[in-house]
């Protein structure tokens, strides 16, 4: 089961990232990302170490597709012991028909060994509805269905299937300036206590010409976390934006 749901989900990015023969006037081949960066070292009575770093890529191939890679990493020391390890990454192909309905195939991959996750995947696909698309308010809602695959710090291995249920609104203030909040939640279609929610705030403030300062607030739910771990997990970063 699970090959066969790799095999749809692998499919269905191939599909969304792949433009089928349209005239020239269609084509974009548009890529846009940023990075960001904040570093905090302490020394003295304290000793702490925290590094955050984050990167977005985005290309259009073709009218109606988009393909997007996320990559997220905080890390943490104090007195010289890690405190923090929080790696995250994604793949995700987003099909369009035509200017509110589409389609999405994701893989997404995420680690954090103080919450007992050696390695954890999601593989899903799924429907989205542009619910609200102007010059300063955009509002996505997406569902859809997947497999979680998740290897503990103990070795203990499982695989789950889930539904998501998704939202992201973004809203404009200013050229380069935005505030958006992403919640995502995903239950356990087995197990209902296996819910888990997770909640992503951002603020972006321009500096000057592709600088910007950027400010992100994350909140990890896990209705049934791992033995002796707390059920929330909440980083706040800080730091300078680079795009392009």
């Amino acid at each position: 089961m699970v090959t066969d749901v790799r095999i749809i989900v692998l499919a269905g990015l191939l599909f969304t990232a792949s433009a089928r023969a349209q005239a020239a006037a269609d084509s974009v081949h548009k890529l846009t990302g940023s990075g960001d960066f904040g570093f905090v070292n302490a020394a003295g009575n304290t000793s702490v170490t925290t590094l955050n770093v984050g990167e977005e890529l985005h290309y259009i191939p073709a009218l109606h597709y988009q393909l997007a890679q996320t990559l997220a990493v905080v890390y943490g020391k104090t007195d010289g012991v890690e405190s923090a390890s929080l790696w995250q990454a994604g793949l995700r192909g987003d099909r369009d028909f035509g200017d509110r309905w589409g389609v999405y195939a994701l893989v997404a991959f995420d680690r954090n060994t103080f919450a007992s996750i050696d390695r954890r995947f999601q593989e899903g696909v799924g429907a989205l509805y542009h619910a609200i698309k102007t010059p300063t308010d955009i509002l996505d809602a997406e569902a859809g269905l997947g497999l979680v695959e998740t290897r503990s710090t103990d070795a203990v291995g499982t695989t789950d299937p889930i539904a998501r249920a998704a939202g992201t609104y973004r809203r404009i203030l200013a050229p380069k300036a935005y505030v958006e909040e992403a919640l995502e939640a995903l239950p356990d279609l087995r197990a209902a206590r296996n819910l888990r929610v997770n909640s992503a705030t951002s603020l972006v403030a321009p500096l000057f010409r592709n600088f910007a300062l950027k400010a992100a607030y994350v909140v990890n739910f896990n209705n049934n976390p791992e033995p002796g771990r707390e059920k929330t997990d909440r980083f706040l970063t800080t730091g300078v934006q680079i795009s392009f």
